[in-house]
Protein backbone atom coordinates (compact mmCIF):
# COMPACT_ATOMS: atom_id res chain seq x y z
CA UNK A 1 0.00 0.00 0.00
CA UNK A 2 2.85 2.12 0.75
CA UNK A 3 3.72 2.59 -3.46
CA UNK A 4 0.10 2.92 -4.33
CA UNK A 5 0.95 1.72 -8.21
CA UNK A 6 -2.01 0.51 -9.82
CA UNK A 7 -1.88 -3.98 -10.44
CA UNK A 8 -5.47 -3.66 -12.67
CA UNK A 9 -8.21 -1.97 -14.16
CA UNK A 10 -11.11 -2.65 -16.14
CA UNK A 11 -11.53 -2.16 -20.17
CA UNK A 12 -13.99 0.42 -19.37
CA UNK A 13 -11.31 3.00 -18.18
CA UNK A 14 -11.08 3.63 -22.43
CA UNK A 15 -14.60 4.73 -22.43
CA UNK A 16 -14.54 6.69 -19.39
CA UNK A 17 -11.33 8.48 -19.80
CA UNK A 18 -10.16 7.75 -23.11
CA UNK A 19 -6.79 5.56 -21.80
CA UNK A 20 -5.96 2.47 -23.11
CA UNK A 21 -6.57 -0.30 -20.48
CA UNK A 22 -3.01 -0.81 -19.20
CA UNK A 23 -2.56 2.75 -18.82
CA UNK A 24 -2.62 2.70 -15.34
CA UNK A 25 -0.37 -0.27 -14.77
CA UNK A 26 2.52 0.56 -12.79
CA UNK A 27 1.82 4.28 -11.68
CA UNK A 28 0.80 5.67 -9.22
CA UNK A 29 -3.34 6.03 -8.92
CA UNK A 30 -2.58 9.68 -7.04
CA UNK A 31 -1.27 10.88 -10.65
CA UNK A 32 -4.68 11.12 -11.99
CA UNK A 33 -6.25 12.51 -9.33
CA UNK A 34 -7.10 16.58 -9.31
CA UNK A 35 -4.83 18.62 -6.94
CA UNK A 36 -7.69 19.75 -5.08
CA UNK A 37 -9.11 16.29 -3.89
CA UNK A 38 -5.40 14.46 -3.41
CA UNK A 39 -5.94 15.39 0.41
CA UNK A 40 -9.66 14.45 0.64
CA UNK A 41 -7.99 10.96 -0.89
CA UNK A 42 -5.82 10.55 1.41
CA UNK A 43 -8.16 11.24 4.12
CA UNK A 44 -10.52 8.57 3.15
CA UNK A 45 -7.25 5.99 2.40
CA UNK A 46 -6.26 6.86 5.56
CA UNK A 47 -8.87 6.44 7.77
CA UNK A 48 -9.89 2.88 6.13
CA UNK A 49 -6.96 1.53 7.11
CA UNK A 50 -6.71 2.68 11.03
CA UNK A 51 -10.10 1.59 11.51
CA UNK A 52 -10.48 -1.04 14.36
CA UNK A 53 -11.36 -4.31 12.80
CA UNK A 54 -14.71 -4.35 15.22
CA UNK A 55 -16.05 -1.41 13.28
CA UNK A 56 -15.19 -2.93 9.25
CA UNK A 57 -18.56 -3.45 7.94
CA UNK A 58 -18.74 -6.34 7.00
CA UNK A 59 -18.38 -8.18 3.05
CA UNK A 60 -16.48 -9.43 0.42
CA UNK A 61 -14.44 -5.94 -0.32
CA UNK A 62 -13.88 -5.66 3.87
CA UNK A 63 -14.36 -1.48 4.90
CA UNK A 64 -15.51 0.83 2.43
CA UNK A 65 -15.14 4.37 1.84
CA UNK A 66 -16.52 7.00 -0.68
CA UNK A 67 -16.09 10.60 -2.01
CA UNK A 68 -16.24 12.34 -5.17
CA UNK A 69 -13.25 13.37 -6.79
CA UNK A 70 -11.63 14.75 -10.38
CA UNK A 71 -10.12 12.03 -12.70
CA UNK A 72 -7.78 13.23 -14.84
CA UNK A 73 -8.87 12.43 -18.85
CA UNK A 74 -6.23 11.37 -21.68
CA UNK A 75 -5.27 13.73 -23.55
CA UNK A 76 -2.30 13.51 -26.10
CA UNK A 77 -0.37 16.34 -23.92
CA UNK A 78 -0.80 15.23 -20.97
CA UNK A 79 2.56 15.47 -19.70
CA UNK A 80 3.12 18.74 -20.99
CA UNK A 81 -0.04 21.30 -19.65
CA UNK A 82 0.23 22.43 -16.22
CA UNK A 83 -2.57 22.40 -14.15
CA UNK A 84 -3.40 25.62 -11.33
CA UNK A 85 -3.83 23.32 -8.47
CA UNK A 86 -6.27 25.94 -6.87
CA UNK A 87 -8.73 25.42 -9.76
CA UNK A 88 -11.17 22.88 -11.43
CA UNK A 89 -9.87 22.24 -14.95
CA UNK A 90 -11.77 21.09 -18.00
CA UNK A 91 -9.46 18.16 -18.14
CA UNK A 92 -11.04 16.47 -14.72
CA UNK A 93 -13.77 14.95 -15.26
CA UNK A 94 -16.25 14.25 -12.04
CA UNK A 95 -16.24 10.90 -10.51
CA UNK A 96 -17.79 9.30 -7.52
CA UNK A 97 -15.39 6.52 -5.89
CA UNK A 98 -15.66 3.63 -3.67
CA UNK A 99 -12.72 2.58 -1.68
CA UNK A 100 -12.77 -0.91 -0.66
CA UNK A 101 -9.85 -1.73 1.01
CA UNK A 102 -8.24 -5.69 1.30
CA UNK A 103 -6.15 -7.88 3.47
CA UNK A 104 -3.80 -10.74 1.29
CA UNK A 105 -1.79 -12.97 3.02
CA UNK A 106 1.00 -14.36 0.65
CA UNK A 107 0.73 -18.11 1.86
CA UNK A 108 3.53 -19.51 -1.01
CA UNK A 109 6.18 -17.83 1.49
CA UNK A 110 6.91 -19.64 5.25
CA UNK A 111 7.22 -15.54 6.59
CA UNK A 112 3.49 -15.50 4.91
CA UNK A 113 3.86 -12.06 4.11
CA UNK A 114 0.63 -9.99 4.61
CA UNK A 115 -0.23 -6.94 2.40
CA UNK A 116 -3.38 -4.75 1.21
CA UNK A 117 -4.67 -3.51 -1.28
CA UNK A 118 -6.96 -1.30 -2.32
CA UNK A 119 -10.02 -1.71 -4.98
CA UNK A 120 -11.39 1.63 -6.33
CA UNK A 121 -14.83 1.56 -8.05
CA UNK A 122 -15.20 4.97 -10.02
CA UNK A 123 -18.47 5.70 -11.38
CA UNK A 124 -18.61 9.22 -13.47
CA UNK A 125 -21.15 11.77 -12.44
CA UNK A 126 -23.22 13.36 -14.93
CA UNK A 127 -25.47 16.59 -15.30
CA UNK A 128 -28.78 16.50 -13.79
CA UNK A 129 -30.08 18.81 -16.93
CA UNK A 130 -31.13 17.73 -20.33
CA UNK A 131 -31.66 20.77 -22.29
CA UNK A 132 -31.22 24.44 -21.04
CA UNK A 133 -33.35 25.89 -18.24
CA UNK A 134 -35.35 22.84 -17.83
CA UNK A 135 -38.21 23.11 -15.03
CA UNK A 136 -37.42 20.09 -12.60
CA UNK A 137 -38.44 18.80 -9.87
CA UNK A 138 -35.43 17.40 -8.02
CA UNK A 139 -35.15 15.51 -4.69
CA UNK A 140 -34.39 17.22 -1.37
CA UNK A 141 -30.44 17.84 -0.93
CA UNK A 142 -29.35 20.07 2.74
CA UNK A 143 -26.97 22.49 2.96
CA UNK A 144 -25.76 23.69 6.51
CA UNK A 145 -24.05 26.96 7.19
CA UNK A 146 -22.57 28.88 10.27
CA UNK A 147 -24.11 32.65 11.36
CA UNK A 148 -21.29 33.98 9.31
CA UNK A 149 -22.79 32.43 6.05
CA UNK A 150 -20.02 30.14 5.54
CA UNK A 151 -21.26 26.48 4.42
CA UNK A 152 -20.36 23.63 6.82
CA UNK A 153 -22.02 20.88 5.32
CA UNK A 154 -23.63 19.99 1.78
CA UNK A 155 -25.19 16.59 0.55
CA UNK A 156 -23.58 14.60 -2.57
CA UNK A 157 -26.17 15.18 -4.28
CA UNK A 158 -24.78 18.67 -5.41
CA UNK A 159 -22.83 17.29 -7.62
CA UNK A 160 -25.38 16.70 -10.48
CA UNK A 161 -27.31 19.63 -9.25
CA UNK A 162 -24.53 22.00 -8.70
CA UNK A 163 -21.21 20.97 -10.65
CA UNK A 164 -19.38 21.28 -7.24
CA UNK A 165 -18.08 18.34 -5.59
CA UNK A 166 -18.74 19.03 -1.69
CA UNK A 167 -15.30 20.23 -1.16
CA UNK A 168 -15.49 22.52 -3.47
CA UNK A 169 -18.37 24.25 -0.95
CA UNK A 170 -17.70 23.29 2.22
CA UNK A 171 -15.62 26.94 3.84
CA UNK A 172 -16.92 29.02 0.74
CA UNK A 173 -19.25 31.87 1.52
CA UNK A 174 -23.09 31.48 0.31
CA UNK A 175 -22.33 34.93 -1.00
CA UNK A 176 -20.44 33.55 -3.92
CA UNK A 177 -23.30 31.61 -4.96
CA UNK A 178 -26.34 34.07 -4.21
CA UNK A 179 -27.34 36.45 -7.31
CA UNK A 180 -26.23 40.07 -6.25
CA UNK A 181 -30.71 40.71 -7.46
CA UNK A 182 -31.99 38.38 -4.88
CA UNK A 183 -29.98 39.56 -2.04
CA UNK A 184 -32.73 41.95 -0.29
CA UNK A 185 -35.03 39.61 -0.50
CA UNK A 186 -32.43 36.98 1.11
CA UNK A 187 -31.91 39.31 3.99
CA UNK A 188 -36.04 38.90 4.12
CA UNK A 189 -35.45 35.47 4.80
CA UNK A 190 -32.80 35.68 7.33
CA UNK A 191 -35.16 38.10 9.07
CA UNK A 192 -38.00 35.18 9.41
CA UNK A 193 -35.24 32.87 9.85
CA UNK A 194 -34.59 34.87 13.11
CA UNK A 195 -38.38 35.57 13.81
CA UNK A 196 -39.34 31.95 14.00
CA UNK A 197 -36.55 31.08 16.53
CA UNK A 198 -35.51 27.44 14.65
CA UNK A 199 -39.00 26.69 13.24
CA UNK A 200 -39.47 25.95 9.78
CA UNK A 201 -40.66 27.62 6.54
CA UNK A 202 -40.77 27.31 2.77
CA UNK A 203 -39.26 30.50 1.24
CA UNK A 204 -39.76 31.88 -2.71
CA UNK A 205 -37.85 30.57 -5.03
CA UNK A 206 -34.15 32.69 -5.62
CA UNK A 207 -31.38 32.19 -7.93
CA UNK A 208 -27.97 30.25 -7.25
CA UNK A 209 -24.92 29.68 -8.65
CA UNK A 210 -23.50 26.69 -9.98
CA UNK A 211 -19.75 25.47 -11.41
CA UNK A 212 -20.14 26.73 -15.16
CA UNK A 213 -21.28 30.48 -14.50
CA UNK A 214 -24.80 30.09 -14.60
CA UNK A 215 -27.42 30.17 -12.16
CA UNK A 216 -30.33 27.40 -11.15
CA UNK A 217 -33.74 28.49 -9.18
CA UNK A 218 -34.26 26.71 -5.84
CA UNK A 219 -36.56 26.41 -3.60
CA UNK A 220 -36.04 26.08 0.27
CA UNK A 221 -37.09 25.31 3.62
CA UNK A 222 -35.60 26.54 6.13
CA UNK A 223 -35.06 26.11 9.87
CA UNK A 224 -32.15 26.74 12.52
CA UNK A 225 -30.31 26.18 15.74
CA UNK A 226 -29.86 28.74 18.51
CA UNK A 227 -28.03 28.11 21.66
CA UNK A 228 -30.51 28.33 24.25
CA UNK A 229 -27.54 29.26 26.58
CA UNK A 230 -25.37 32.10 24.47
CA UNK A 231 -28.62 32.76 22.59
CA UNK A 232 -26.71 33.26 19.54
CA UNK A 233 -27.64 31.34 16.46
CA UNK A 234 -25.43 28.27 15.54
CA UNK A 235 -26.38 27.06 12.13
CA UNK A 236 -29.24 27.35 9.58
CA UNK A 237 -30.19 24.59 7.86
CA UNK A 238 -31.30 24.72 4.27
CA UNK A 239 -33.48 21.89 2.40
CA UNK A 240 -33.32 22.65 -1.69
CA UNK A 241 -35.19 21.42 -4.47
CA UNK A 242 -34.12 22.35 -8.07
CA UNK A 243 -36.93 24.07 -10.16
CA UNK A 244 -35.19 25.56 -13.12
CA UNK A 245 -32.45 24.28 -14.34
CA UNK A 246 -29.44 26.57 -15.55
CA UNK A 247 -28.91 28.25 -19.57
CA UNK A 248 -25.99 25.91 -19.79
CA UNK A 249 -27.21 22.13 -18.73
CA UNK A 250 -23.23 20.97 -19.07
CA UNK A 251 -22.58 21.70 -15.44
CA UNK A 252 -19.20 20.50 -15.34
CA UNK A 253 -17.85 22.78 -17.62
CA UNK A 254 -15.45 25.21 -15.95
CA UNK A 255 -15.95 29.27 -17.17
CA UNK A 256 -13.08 30.58 -18.80
CA UNK A 257 -13.63 33.95 -17.09
CA UNK A 258 -13.62 34.17 -12.71
CA UNK A 259 -16.65 35.97 -12.92
CA UNK A 260 -20.42 34.31 -13.23
CA UNK A 261 -21.07 35.08 -16.87
CA UNK A 262 -24.65 36.27 -16.00
CA UNK A 263 -23.10 39.41 -13.77
CA UNK A 264 -21.30 41.18 -16.71
CA UNK A 265 -25.31 43.18 -17.08
CA UNK A 266 -25.09 43.53 -13.25
CA UNK A 267 -24.83 47.80 -12.65
CA UNK A 268 -22.09 48.66 -10.06
CA UNK A 269 -25.02 50.05 -8.07
CA UNK A 270 -26.52 47.07 -7.73
CA UNK A 271 -23.12 45.27 -6.98
CA UNK A 272 -22.57 47.87 -4.24
CA UNK A 273 -25.90 47.43 -2.44
CA UNK A 274 -25.20 43.92 -2.56
CA UNK A 275 -22.16 44.49 -0.48
CA UNK A 276 -23.95 46.65 2.30
CA UNK A 277 -26.58 44.04 2.35
CA UNK A 278 -24.16 41.26 2.76
CA UNK A 279 -22.38 43.13 6.09
CA UNK A 280 -26.31 43.68 7.39
CA UNK A 281 -27.33 40.11 6.76
CA UNK A 282 -23.58 39.11 8.70
CA UNK A 283 -24.91 41.76 11.88
CA UNK A 284 -28.32 40.17 11.67
CA UNK A 285 -27.31 36.65 12.52
CA UNK A 286 -24.42 37.87 14.96
CA UNK A 287 -27.13 39.66 17.16
CA UNK A 288 -28.09 37.64 20.55
CA UNK A 289 -31.83 36.32 19.71
CA UNK A 290 -34.17 36.89 22.38
CA UNK A 291 -36.73 34.40 22.56
CA UNK A 292 -40.10 34.71 23.09
CA UNK A 293 -40.27 32.32 25.89
CA UNK A 294 -37.32 35.07 27.57
CA UNK A 295 -40.22 38.09 26.76
CA UNK A 296 -43.02 36.12 28.46
CA UNK A 297 -40.65 35.72 31.86
CA UNK A 298 -40.02 39.12 32.02
CA UNK A 299 -43.74 40.34 31.32
CA UNK A 300 -44.70 37.55 34.19
CA UNK A 301 -41.85 38.66 36.82
CA UNK A 302 -42.97 42.46 35.89
CA UNK A 303 -47.02 41.77 36.69
CA UNK A 304 -45.50 39.89 39.71
CA UNK A 305 -43.60 43.19 41.17
CA UNK A 306 -46.92 45.34 39.93
CA UNK A 307 -48.99 42.58 42.35
CA UNK A 308 -47.18 43.12 45.33
CA UNK A 309 -46.91 46.94 45.08
CA UNK A 310 -50.61 47.05 44.99
CA UNK A 311 -51.26 44.22 47.89
CA UNK A 312 -48.78 46.63 50.03
CA UNK A 313 -50.69 49.56 49.09
CA UNK A 314 -53.86 48.30 49.86
CA UNK A 315 -52.40 46.81 53.30
CA UNK A 316 -51.22 50.66 53.75
CA UNK A 317 -54.81 51.99 53.13
CA UNK A 318 -56.62 49.44 55.40
CA UNK A 319 -54.74 50.68 58.59
CA UNK A 320 -55.83 54.41 57.99
CA UNK A 321 -58.79 55.86 59.32
CA UNK A 322 -62.17 55.30 58.51
CA UNK A 323 -60.89 52.55 56.25
CA UNK A 324 -63.11 49.63 58.16
CA UNK A 325 -64.90 46.57 58.18
CA UNK A 326 -68.17 47.92 56.63
CA UNK A 327 -66.06 49.46 53.95
CA UNK A 328 -65.05 45.51 53.25
CA UNK A 329 -68.00 44.01 54.19
CA UNK A 330 -69.81 46.16 51.31
CA UNK A 331 -67.41 44.97 49.03
CA UNK A 332 -66.97 41.48 48.77
CA UNK A 333 -65.61 40.89 45.25
CA UNK A 334 -62.41 38.70 45.25
CA UNK A 335 -59.44 38.09 42.34
CA UNK A 336 -57.05 35.57 41.42
CA UNK A 337 -53.91 35.27 39.96
CA UNK A 338 -52.92 33.12 37.99
CA UNK A 339 -49.24 33.22 37.18
CA UNK A 340 -47.51 30.20 34.73
CA UNK A 341 -43.60 30.64 35.16
CA UNK A 342 -41.03 27.96 33.26
CA UNK A 343 -37.75 26.95 34.63
CA UNK A 344 -35.94 26.19 32.70
CA UNK A 345 -0.43 -0.47 -1.23
CA UNK A 346 -1.12 -1.77 -4.19
CA UNK A 347 -4.45 -0.02 -6.36
CA UNK A 348 -6.78 -2.45 -8.55
CA UNK A 349 -9.12 0.22 -10.28
CA UNK A 350 -12.43 -0.85 -11.53
CA UNK A 351 -14.45 1.68 -13.44
CA UNK A 352 -18.25 1.14 -13.22
CA UNK A 353 -20.56 1.38 -16.53
CA UNK A 354 -23.41 3.15 -14.48
CA UNK A 355 -23.74 6.56 -13.19
CA UNK A 356 -24.88 8.72 -10.44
Amino acid sequence: MHDGLVLYTTPSICTALGYLKDAWIGRSFIDYVHPKDKATLADQIKNGIVSPQEERPKGINGRRASLFCGLRKYTRSFAHQSINKEARSNLYLPFHLTLSFRDFRDRTTEQQHKAMFLVVTAQPVHSAYKAPEETIISSVFTTRHNATCYLSHVDPDVVQYFGYLPQDMVGRSLFDFYHPEDLPFIKDIYETVIKLEGASFRSKPYRFGIQNGDYVVLETEWSSFINPWTKKLEFVVGQHRILKGPANPDIFRVSCTTEHSQLTNISEEVLKEAKIIQEEIRTLLDESIQRKSDITELDVSKRCKDLASFMENLLQETRTPGFGKDVLATDERSFSVTISYVLVSPTLINFASSTV
